[in-house]
C-alpha cells in the first residue's frame, strides 16, 4: 500500500502529464476486428491454462468424492512430487525456447527437431529415473519425504509417477509450440 501511495500514483500523475504534452492521447481505442484476432491468438493459451489448472484439481475431486478426505491429503502430497519434477523439467526446458525460436525462424527444421528430440529425450530419462526410484525405493521416500503413513501408499505413488510421465513430455512440447508460434491465429 506504501509502494502504492508514495510511488506509483505520483509517478503515474507525471505519466499522464507528460504523455498529454507529447502524444495525442493515451485512451484506448476499441477496434472490434483487432480485438478479435487478439481475442483468437490467445485463445490456445486460454483452452491450455484451462486444462492445466483442470488437471491438477479434478483427480483431487474425484478422490475426495471416493475416499474422503484424508485420503484427499495423502494424494495431494505425493501429487506434488510430480510437480517438483515438472518444475526441474520446466527449468531444463524453457531457457531453450529462444534457440528453438531462432532455430525455427531461419527454417533450421534439422537443428529444430534436433534439440527437441534431446529435450525429450532427458524429460523421458527424469520421468524413467523418477518411476524407477518409486518402484525400487517408494516407500522410504515416502518414509523420508513425510512419515509411515504415507510410505503405505507406495502403488499410489508408483502410478502417480508413471502418470508423470505424459506431463513431463507435453511440458517440453509446449516449449517446442510456444517456440514456433504454432498458436498464432
Amino acid at each position: 500500500l506504501a509502494v502504492l501511495i508514495l510511488w506509483d500514483i505520483p509517478v503515474s500523475r507525471l505519466l499522464a502529464q507528460w504523455s498529454t504534452r507529447y502524444t495525442p492521447s493515451m485512451r484506448p481505442t476499441w477496434d472490434t476486428k483487432i480485438l478479435r484476432r487478439i481475442a483468437w491468438l490467445g485463445l490456445p493459451l486460454a483452452v491450455t491454462t484451462t486444462l492445466n489448472s483442470l488437471t491438477g484439481s479434478v483427480p483431487r475431486y474425484f478422490v475426495a468424492y471416493e475416499l474422503g478426505d484424508g485420503d484427499l491429503g495423502i494424494f495431494v502430497a505425493l501429487f506434488y512430487i510430480t510437480i517438483a519434477g515438472s518444475m526441474v523439467i520446466g527449468a531444463l526446458s524453457d531457457p531453450s525456447s529462444p534457440r528453438l525460436a531462432r532455430l525455427y525462424a531461419a527454417g533450421d527444421s534439422a537443428g529444430f527437431r534436433r534439440l527437441m528430440v534431446r529435450l525429450l529425450a532427458v524429460a523421458l530419462a527424469i520421468a524413467l529415473c523418477a518411476f524407477a526410484m518409486a518402484y525400487m525405493a517408494g516407500g522410504v521416500i515416502l518414509r523420508i519425504l513425510y512419515n509411515a503413513q504415507y510410505a503405505k501408499h507406495t502403488e499410489t505413488f508408483l502410478w502417480l509417477m508413471a502418470a508423470a510421465a505424459p506431463l513431463y513430455l507435453a511440458n517440453v512440447l509446449g516449449v517446442g509450440v510456444t517456440a514456433m508460434r504454432w498458436f498464432r491465429a
